[in-house]
């Protein structure tokens, strides 16, 4: 097969391009998510050190985050959006 790609880039083509199958077979989209965020943010910031482990275990569990990725959102003010242009 000829292409214009190299191999490495070809590959890197075909892995962004495949669907990619969630771990545990649903799959959450953006809004989800951050509805999700929004209903446990309340009881994440009220929660002591032990639950708050618990927490951040089950929402990087269900929305299949990275845990340092959950920790700033959760931590971080929950946004409106993005800014608008000047």
């Amino acid at each position: 097969m000829f292409s214009l790609y190299p191999r490495y880039i070809r590959c890197l083509i075909i892995n962004v391009t495949e669907q990619i199958e969630p771990k545990n077979g649903v799959f959450m989209g953006y809004r989800e998510k951050r509805l999700y965020l929004k209903a446990i943010l309340e009881r994440y910031k009220m929660a002591d050190r032990q639950t708050k482990k618990q927490i951040l275990d089950e929402f990087c569990s269900v929305c299949n985050y990275n845990r340092k990725y959950a920790i700033g959102l959760l931590n971080k003010p929950l946004g409106g959006g993005r800014k608008a242009k000047r």
